[in-house]
């Protein structure tokens, strides 16, 4: 968990300062720094302006408190806003290998497919983190989407990893 505590007084600012500067209701700001509320409870918005003050990757805040549902939900939004941004800072910030790290196979597997599905998107040349994890799949299969009848539905650099994944611009 973030220490927000310990960053606030690092720069030397309040809590009500900050809820003004980001334009967040002190209550929410308050319970999230104090811990009272899980991380993966708040509005992804809220802790996206959090996380922009304090210059902290988005996925260092959700690592170890996010379910796999909360990752996905929160990249399908990256990829509605901009998918070729969200290539990008994955390969920048080295998220797949930070997920490996944290013992975060699910998602780390799933972020090798998305950065494989949006290669092969925009015709783009392959990616040493594709190369590199070329033959990761996961052992079991993660079945986003049930739908037996119509395996076709599937997409392919999902699927090829054993993710049934059949919709990225699904966000709630």
């Amino acid at each position: 968990m973030i220490d927000f505590k310990r960053l606030l007084k690092e720069r030397d600012i309040s809590i009500l300062t900050l809820s003004k500067i980001l334009n967040i209701s002190y209550a929410s700001l308050y319970d999230i720094v104090n811990q009272n509320v899980k991380i993966e409870d708040c509005k992804f918005l809220t802790i996206q302006k959090i996380a922009a003050f304090f210059r902290i990757d988005l996925n260092h805040i959700y690592l170890q408190e996010e379910s796999f549902q909360n990752f996905r939900n929160n990249l399908h939004h990256e990829i509605i806003h901009d998918e070729l941004l969200l290539y990008k800072n994955v390969i920048h910030n080295n998220s797949i290998e930070k997920y490996l790290l944290h013992s975060e196979v699910e998602k780390a597997v799933y972020l090798m497919a998305l950065i494989e599905y949006i290669e092969h998107k925009y015709k783009m040349k392959m990616s040493k983190i594709t190369k590199q994890y070329k033959k990761y799949a996961l052992k079991n299969p993660l079945i986003i989407q049930s739908d037996i009848f119509n395996n076709d539905k599937y997409i392919p650099e999902f699927k090829d990893r054993n993710i049934m994944e059949g919709d990225l611009y699904d966000a709630i």
